[in-house]
């Protein structure tokens, strides 16, 4: 006889009774290189407006009393150790939960399509060695294990592979990261550049991800909207399915629990009988689905099916909104 400690089980399966109906979900990312500018933080509200990013990837963005200067107080936000990367959470992102804070990095992670994403932004200084924010990146890699992740870093490192004209050991030290961490790129060789100041081009900001799915998913472009600054925008998006199962539910409060025990009872010796027998994780799962289905017919014998009013979706609910409420119910606070 097998146990339950000895492994996981399965999912409960879908019965003949229950719904499944599949969503795409799409979520988008606004990545940008602020340069310590004001009037770039300016642009890039109008932007988010004009985008609705659920998240926004800065990097060396205009520091005020320890915060991104600039947005609203409804914008969740995190900075790293050295103010340098830093990462917004619109009200419009899914449950975000900040990770951690690194010296030359930070961590989010939201829920998305079928599970969770973790998402980074991180930096490097030209003058600094590169090595300490690749092995920063390893380490909160290491820690998440294989679950889904995007990264949007300016790593000042130059390579053929996203777009430079010539290549650096800092390139050549990226490329060896990305292969090792089976990291996919998102840039893409013949793009525009990322990069542009006095007739000078570059490809410096990179966007890379973790995971098989998620890389068929994902779009990445850089926008032709002026910033302020000399480096573009870069606009991600992910599209992703996911399914969702609803089952019938019962009503229990008014009686009918002797009668659902006559039926189920009927069953029980078979039921317990190829319990005992099961004696491999496949035996007990085919054990464990034909119990919940006969609960289920029981059920459907004895009990009678709530009914649900169903919910539509208010597509015209929006970011700017959601901003205006949480406004307006500060003001009730405050009077």
């Amino acid at each position: 006889m097998v146990t339950t400690d000895n492994f996981l089980l399965q999912h409960p399966p879908h019965h003949q009774h229950s719904t499944s109906s599949t969503a795409t979900n799409k979520t988008t990312f606004l990545q940008i290189i602020l340069r310590k500018s004001k009037i770039a933080i300016s642009t890039l509200l109008e932007a988010s407006n004009s985008h609705n990013p659920s998240i926004i990837l800065v990097q060396e963005p205009y520091i005020l009393d320890g915060r991104i200067a600039g947005f609203p107080r409804s914008w969740n936000q995190r900075l790293s150790k050295n103010n340098k990367p830093g990462i917004i959470a619109l009200p419009s992102c899914n449950k975000p939960v900040f990770l951690q804070s690194t010296v030359n990095s930070t961590a989010l992670k939201i829920q998305i399509g079928q599970g969770p994403l973790t998402v980074i932004s991180a930096y490097s200084s030209p003058y600094k060695n590169i090595m300490e924010t690749l092995q920063e990146l390893h380490s909160i890699l290491t820690d998440l294990g294989d679950e889904r992740v995007l990264i949007c870093a300016d790593l000042n490192a130059h390579s053929r592979i996203w777009g430079c004209a010539n290549e650096d050991t800092r390139g050549a030290q990226v490329e060896d990261f990305l292969l090792v961490q089976q990291l996919y790129l998102l840039n893409e060789t013949n793009s525009p550049p990322t990069f542009e100041h006095c007739g000078r081009k570059g490809w410096p900001d990179l966007s890379f991800i973790k995971g098989t799915d998620f890389s068929n998913s994902c779009t990445w472009k850089v926008l032709e909207d002026y910033t302020h600054s000399d480096h573009n925008y870069i606009l991600i998006e992910t599209l992703l399915s996911q399914s969702h199962y609803s089952h019938p539910r019962f009503k229990t409060a008014y009686g009918g629990h002797r009668r659902m025990l006559q039926h189920l009872g009927q069953k029980t010796k078979q039921l317990v009988q190829q319990i005992e027998e099961s004696n491999t994780k496949d035996h007990l799962a085919k054990a464990t689905e034909e119990l919940q289905k006969a609960i289920f017919a029981a059920c459907r014998k004895a009990y009678k099916i709530k009914k649900f009013q169903l919910k539509i979706n208010n597509n015209w609910w929006n970011q700017n909104l959601q901003i205006k409420k949480k406004e307006l119910q500060a003001l009730k606070r405050r009077t």
